[in-house]
Order: structure tokens, then C-alpha cells, then sequence
């Protein structure tokens, strides 16, 4: 009967370990400029993050341009097309859970290759997608809060 019970145990155990993830993440398409000018208002929650990530830091002013949501997995890449016409894609590697913060690796594609990135859950991963027109980049900000 006990070897029955551990036979019961161990199978389920690789289910957990091998553990599927969903992140339900919000994608915000940003036209960054060098030129002065202002931060728009709908972008007041990425303000301190614009202003201290090596991706954003050359821009002086920014406005939002879309705003999607998007759902991944390991299996299933979730996708966005962007303003300047390329796509975005966003698959699901691992979430390691902390204390009070969760550390989500991503593998992205902004049109080119793809490659991993590491961010935070309640903060924002920064993504520079190239040229949007002749005065401002396409930055992509990619938030994916994880519930424990």
C-alpha cells in the first residue's frame, strides 16, 4: 500500500516541476523623440521608468501611440502587431517566485530575431523596435504582473 502511495506521489511530482505558465502582459507602444518636449499624460505610471532605463534615457520627450494586451505561455508565443509595421512577440521561459518580487525571463521578437530577456513583474522591460518615422523611435514597454 505505501509503495502504491509513493508510486502516486512521485508521478504527479514531474507535473509540478515541469510547471505551465500564462502571463497576461500589457504591451505599450511609445513614439521616443531626442527633441524637448514633454512626457503624454497616459504615460505617467512609466515616467521614472523612462527616465532610468539605458533604452530610454537619450529621449527627452514621449507619447504613447497604442496600448495592447497580450497572453503567453511556454508553448505559445502571444503577438502584437506595431505602428511602425513590424511584429512583436513575446513567449513565456520561466517565472522565478520571490518574496516580493517575481523575476519572469521572456524571449522577444521585435521583427528581427529573438532573443531572452529578464525583468521584473511590477516592473516594466523596455524594448527599443526601431525607427517609427523620421523624428522619433518605436520603444515598446512590456509590463506582465504575476499573481502568486
Amino acid at each position: 500500500m505505501k509503495m502504491m502511495l509513493l508510486a502516486a506521489i512521485l508521478a504527479v511530482l514531474p507535473a509540478y516541476a515541469d510547471e505551465e505558465i500564462f502571463l497576461a502582459c500589457s504591451v505599450t507602444q511609445i513614439a521616443a523623440s531626442e527633441a524637448e518636449g514633454k512626457t503624454d499624460k497616459k504615460l505617467r505610471k512609466l515616467e521614472k521608468f523612462l527616465s532610468k532605463d539605458a533604452v530610454t534615457q537619450k529621449f527627452k520627450s514621449f507619447r504613447q501611440v497604442a496600448k495592447k494586451s497580450l497572453n503567453a505561455t511556454k508553448a505559445r508565443a502571444g503577438k502584437v502587431k506595431l505602428r511602425n509595421g513590424n511584429t512583436f512577440s513575446l513567449r513565456a521561459v520561466s517565472v522565478f517566485r520571490a518574496q516580493r518580487k517575481n523575476n519572469i525571463t521572456v524571449e522577444v521578437s521585435t521583427g528581427g530575431g529573438s532573443e531572452q530577456k529578464k525583468f521584473i513583474d511590477r516592473e516594466y522591460l523596455m524594448l527599443n523596435a526601431g525607427s517609427l518615422d523620421k523624428k522619433s523611435e518605436l520603444v515598446v514597454a512590456v509590463s506582465c504582473p504575476v499573481f502568486p
